[in-house]
């Protein structure tokens, strides 16, 4: 299920990592381009997420935001032209 939250995140665009941020099993390390894959959503958890892999596409990482939390995603993430 993905999300039902509203954000400017855009499928298969790169993204440079902003500022360094542990998100539960992900670290996402400033200076590090990533690209957006997919949302997804947990009703168990109240929880959005939010999926990038690596370049080279071996490596899958995944954003988090509860529900209570405001939208991080462009204070994290700067997309890449």
């Amino acid at each position: 299920m993905e999300t039902h939250r509203n954000h400017s995140l855009e499928k298969g665009a790169k993204y440079c990592v902003k500022q360094t941020v542990e998100s539960r099993t992900s670290i996402f390390t400033k200076g590090e381009i990533v690209i957006f894959e997919t949302t997804g959503y947990s009703i168990y958890d109240s929880s959005s997420s939010f999926i990038f892999c690596s370049i080279d596409h071996d490596v899958k990482k995944a954003f988090y935001l509860d529900d209570d939390e405001p939208d991080l995603t462009l204070e994290v993430f700067q997309k890449l032209n």
